[in-house]
Parts: structure tokens; C-alpha cells; sequence
């Protein structure tokens, strides 16, 4: 028999040796091929990266599907259930922030869900990088850990005007994934965790295209962690991130798309303008209030009530309002929390109601530029993504 000098030369022979189907599968034939492909890529990459990594865990169990608009319940038909394998990393202290964040763990998951209603709704399969924070000083036996995940997600279907017509929870085959997971973790032995915890995710496109109700899933359950082996802990050799001042302001510009109802029709540039005054509150915290003004042409649409329009016109799109804002520093990485309320608009409406909300993840590079990507949201409905460039000006030095 042929020997195979590593995993990679085994997976260049399955590429090599597989054929498409001739013939149409049925969906539990792509659940069980998918599942296997899924199986063989999460074995390939263990083997390569057990050197460079210390944990590996498994997780999966039946949930939910949160039905937080009616229009989603003809599409609730079973219990979603989900397995989910992650590999992650702990921070080495060589960094200021690992010892400020208790030493995190960070790495890649991969994520499958089946969505219990294969007609309609399908499977998701996603791959997302996550952080995972420690909520206390760590213990030798018992820890409790909150673990933030970003990605991309593909679905097995989408909306379809004649083929799937009753799908509008998500009208593409990629979308944006999000999750967030508060565990447990109890020490079994030197390597083996246990870990019972709650998971909630969240898969939509940003409304880039229509429908888009998003699918949000919530998984009680209990995972376990195998510990490959310990980080040596290294002394700090890298602080270049630590805030040198106790105020500052944020300026950013974004761009995004999205698309008005209905289906089909033409999509849209969005414009956003923001400015933000911080209190820093030492390393890890942020506070502040900001001014936000946004062109979104689809607002002609909105408010004249009209599905085909050919003249848009620039004031009609304009609206803004004051912000309260948070952002939690991960070092370099931020996630920011912020809530709004409009106080003016081009066509003295507010369709999607007063109040508009931020979330997402800025990086802070060097030299005081920032590149963001954000989600807009009106409260649970999302109106668009945020690719953002910005920068920082230092206020009250420290």
C-alpha cells in the first residue's frame, strides 16, 4: 500500500480522486457528505496545528430557534440542534493586555447547525474566529468564561421567489456569523474540562439583500475541552497599545449596502459620519457620547411608500443623532456597544422608529488609525454593514 507523508497529501488525494454525483442528492445525503468533509478538514487541521495550539473542544447538543417576529413561525418546524469544534490558544502574557484580561484564550471554530425544517430552512455551516474572556481571577478547578465568536456562514438555502418563496428569514447563501457563549469550565483532570454553558448565535446578511430576518439559535449544553498542552507564561515586552491619554476623539467614516423591499429591486449606498468624545477608563474600558449623520438613500423608499422609484434625492436620505457608546478593549481589538436616538431627519419621519444601535469590532492600529466593520441595527432588525476607517485624537495626556 501507498504511505502518505502527511495529512495534506491525503487530502490532495481526496480532491484528486472525487467526482460530483451525477445524479441530484437527497438532502440527507448532503447533510451526511458535508458532515464527513467537515470531519476530514477538523482531523487535517489537528494534525497540523496541535504544535502551536493548547486546547481543543467539542460541543453539540439540540436548542431553539428565538422567534422574535411572528413572520418567523411557519418556518419553526423542529428543534435546531448543532456540534461545534473549536481550537484555541492562551495568551502568553508577553503582551500587557494578557495579564489585564487574566490570560484569555483565543483561536478558530468551526460551527454546524441544522435548522430543523430541511426544506425551508436547511443547514449552516461556519467558521469563526472567537476571544474568550475570564470573568474572575483564575482558580485552579472552576472558571467562568464569556466567549465572543465572528465569522462568515454559508446556508444550504435561501429565499427564492419560485423556488423558496416562504424563506425570508435569510435571502443568501453567505452571511455574517455571530455568537456568544458563558460557560463553566470545571476541571475533570490535568487535561479534560468540562464545560456546561449557553450558547446563542446569529446568522444574517446586514439586509444586503432582502428578506432578512436573520435566524437567531440558543443552545443549552455541555461541552468538553482537551488540554494539548500549557502556555509558558513570558514577561510583558509589549505595552505599545496602552492608552497614553485620559480622553479621546474618535472620527470615522463607513460605507455599506443594503436593499429595500422587495425582493430584487435596485440596492443602495449608505453613507455614515461619526464622531465620538471617549473617557478612557484605564486599558480595558471605554465611555462615551457622539454625534452620528447618515445618507441612506433608501429612506425615499420609505417614507413616499412607493417600491419603484427613479429620482433620489440627497437631503431625503439624510438623518442623525446623539449616541451613548462603550467599547471593550481586547488590546488592539474593540468591541463597541453603542445606542442612539434620531433628532432629525430629510423627510421629518423616522420609518424604522427613533432609536438605532451600533455593534461590531474596530481594530486600533499604530499611529492612531482605526479600521472597523459595524453592524446598523434598529433594535433586533438590522439595516446595514460598516466597513468604517478612522482615527483617534488624544485629548488630556496622561
Amino acid at each position: 500500500m501507498q504511505q502518505y507523508s502527511n495529512s495534506w497529501d491525503c487530502l490532495v488525494l481526496f480532491s484528486a480522486k472525487y467526482k460530483p454525483f451525477k445524479k441530484q442528492l437527497s438532502y440527507k445525503k448532503i447533510v451526511k457528505r458535508n458532515v464527513l468533509i467537515g470531519i476530514l478538514f477538523v482531523f487535517l487541521s489537528y494534525d497540523i496545528y496541535t504544535q502551536i495550539l493548547n486546547h481543543v473542544s467539542f460541543s453539540g447538543s439540540k436548542g431553539s430557534i428565538l422567534e422574535h417576529t411572528k413572520k418567523l413561525s411557519h418556518l419553526i418546524e423542529q428543534r435546531p440542534y448543532f456540534f461545534e469544534i473549536a481550537f484555541s490558544k492562551t495568551a502568553d502574557g508577553h503582551q500587557l493586555w494578557h495579564h489585564e484580561n487574566q490570560f484569555p484564550n483565543y483561536g478558530l471554530l468551526i460551527n454546524y447547525q441544522n435548522l430543523g425544517n430541511p426544506r425551508r430552512l436547511g443547514s449552516a455551516l461556519a467558521t469563526s474566529i472567537f476571544f474568550e474572556l475570564n470573568l474572575h481571577k483564575l482558580q485552579n478547578f472552576f472558571n467562568m468564561k464569556l466567549r465572543f465568536a465572528g465569522g462568515l456562514a454559508y446556508l444550504t438555502k435561501r429565499f427564492d421567489l419560485y423556488e423558496n418563496h416562504k424563506n425570508i428569514a435569510l435571502s443568501s447563501h453567505v452571511n455574517v456569523f455571530v455568537a456568544l457563549r458563558w460557560s463553566f469550565f470545571i476541571k475533570m483532570n490535568s487535561h479534560l474540562f468540562l464545560i456546561p454553558n449557553l450558547q446563542f448565535s446569529h446568522v444574517s446578511n446586514g439586509r444586503y439583500k432582502v428578506p432578512n430576518l436573520g435566524i437567531n439559535t440558543v443552545y443549552p449544553n455541555i461541552g468538553f475541552q482537551y488540554q494539548i498542552q500549557k502556555t509558558e507564561r513570558k514577561t510583558v515586552t509589549d505595552s505599545s497599545y496602552q492608552k497614553n491619554s485620559k480622553n479621546e476623539i474618535y472620527l470615522w467614516f463607513g460605507y455599506g449596502r443594503n436593499q429595500e423591499y422587495p425582493p430584487g429591486t435596485k440596492s443602495f449606498s449608505n453613507y455614515t459620519l461619526s464622531g465620538t468624545y471617549f473617557w478612557n477608563i484605564k486599558n480595558r474600558h471605554q465611555l462615551g457620547i457622539g454625534l452620528d449623520v447618515y445618507q441612506e438613500p433608501s429612506l425615499n423608499i420609505r417614507t413616499q411608500n412607493v417600491e419603484w422609484i427613479t429620482n433620489y434625492y440627497f437631503k431625503n436620505g439624510l438623518s442623525g443623532g446623539l449616541k451613548m457608546a462603550y467599547a471593550f478593549n481586547y488590546g488592539r481589538w474593540i468591541l463597541p456597544i453603542e445606542y442612539g436616538y434620531y433628532l432629525f431627519s430629510g423627510v421629518n419621519q423616522f420609518p424604522n422608529g427613533m432609536h438605532f444601535h451600533r455593534i461590531g469590532l474596530r481594530y486600533y492600529h499604530k499611529k492612531h488609525w482605526v479600521t472597523s466593520f459595524t453592524l446598523k441595527s434598529h433594535f433586533a432588525v438590522a439595516y446595514h454593514f460598516d466597513l468604517g476607517l478612522g482615527y483617534r485624537i488624544m485629548v488630556r495626556k496622561k
